[in-house]
């Protein structure tokens, strides 16, 4: 009972206050309303806790699916010790998407979660070896971050644009380096923009 009184009377409270103000007092220096702020801080905070869910894991593609629903840890512990000479602790595997029983069909996509963030940017410095493997499974696999929605749209307008000047200008030879697109030199690169 008090503190529902309690509410009534903050509520008044704060519609009067608005009222002798009027609608301005809600801007913020930006001319957004503080609640379209708090709002883009939760958006905000919400991406930072899916960024940190997801630190440990990398999403392989291509990589055979077997006869169970389960993927095979193993071979892909097997495939990092035979390529790359490393050997690394995979807590859990997950394949993407829903199984189809259909023959030809392309491999789901498979969730790979690691014991450390160390062994995790191990196996992503060295996915490009994959393409060279004289093994006729492994040249196929591609590892990839696992990323947020949002980082995934950063990624795919920032490739458009890394086509876009490598066909303005293609004498030169571009790439995407730390986020950003970057001119290759002899061993020296430059930013651009």
């Amino acid at each position: 009972m008090v503190k529902e009184e309690l509410a009534q009377i903050k509520s008044g409270i704060q519609a009067e206050f608005t009222t002798k103000l009027g609608p301005e007092h809600n801007k913020t220096d930006n001319g957004r309303t503080r609640d379209d702020n708090v709002v883009q801080l939760r958006q905000n905070l919400m991406e930072l806790k899916a960024i940190e869910e997801k630190k440990l894991n990398l999403v392989m593609f291509n990589v055979p699916e077997g006869d169970t629903e389960e993927p095979d840890k193993d071979a892909i512990k097997n495939m990092i010790r035979e390529e790359f000479k490393v050997i690394v602790n995979i807590t859990e595997t997950v394949r993407l998407g829903n199984n189809t029983n259909t023959l030809n069909r392309k491999p789901r996509p498979t969730l790979v979660k690691f014991d450390s963030l160390a062994e995790k940017k191990q196996v992503l410095a060295m996915a490009t070896k994959l393409r060279h493997s004289s093994n006729d499974i492994y040249n196929q696999v591609y590892i990839r971050p696992d990323l947020t929605k949002a980082q995934q749209e950063h990624s795919k307008n920032l490739y458009t644009k890394l086509q876009e000047t490598r066909k303005a200008q293609p004498t030169r030879k571009w790439t995407i380096r730390r986020g950003e697109i970057t001119q290759i030199r002899d061993s020296v690169s430059t930013t651009q923009m």
